[in-house]
């Protein structure tokens, strides 16, 4: 638990990160890690309460979830814009080879 407070600092404090983006993601993701790890110390003999235990397993299930859910969001959402990239690269070479073909059959 203490070793996720420290990454988080260390997140917070360091310029290792290329973009402000990519660290506040890095900062969400081990602010997930915290909560799921107080989430697998509720999971041992620690907490007598069978139930307590069972209902921290549908919490459990929904800090995962929730982790994937935002970071795959952001990975299909880098993806679209790539290929929105790539398809406007592709009308301009497009477009230009028309304009090529069409002086080259004018000028004849």
């Amino acid at each position: 638990m203490l070793t996720n407070v420290y990454m988080l600092i260390y997140i917070a404090k360091s310029d290792s990160f290329m973009t402000p983006f990519d660290r506040r993601m890095a900062m969400m993701t081990e602010v997930f890690l915290a909560a799921v790890t107080f989430h697998l110390i509720v999971f041992t003999d620690f907490v007598p309460d069978k139930d307590t235990q069972y209902f921290m397993g549908f919490s459990f299930m929904f800090w995962i979830i929730s982790l994937l859910v935002i970071n795959i969001s952001f990975v299909v959402k880098e993806i679209f814009r790539l290929f929105k990239l790539k398809m406007i690269q592709k009308w301009n070479v497009y477009e230009h080879e028309q304009t090529n073909i069409g002086q080259v059959l004018g000028s004849s």
